[in-house]
């Protein structure tokens, strides 16, 4: 294929919207990588624990938040608006 064909703006503006793209798919992947247990998203199952007063659904959501350990903890923090406490 002969490159030449197309102007060097053609190539730019390819080139950007390419760049643009891959942003894109950076971000969403990015944002969405929330932790999940059974199929289901950490915010499924903070949610159980705050709207099911059942013991079963409780027991379910403890659970799940136990199998996703670590991965969980930032975000859960951040949920519940955990603040380290201060050092005297």
């Amino acid at each position: 294929m002969n490159f030449r064909l197309f102007s060097i703006r053609t190539w730019r503006v390819a080139s950007l919207i390419g760049i643009v793209l891959l942003l894109a798919v950076v971000w969403f992947g990015v944002k969405g990588s929330e932790p999940t247990y059974q199929g289901q998203r950490l915010s499924f199952w903070i949610q159980e624990l705050e709207t099911k007063p059942g013991r079963d659904e409780y027991m379910k959501a403890k659970d799940a938040l136990v199998h996703m350990g670590l991965v969980a903890a930032p975000r859960l923090a951040k949920r519940l608006d955990y603040q380290e406490p201060k050092l005297r």
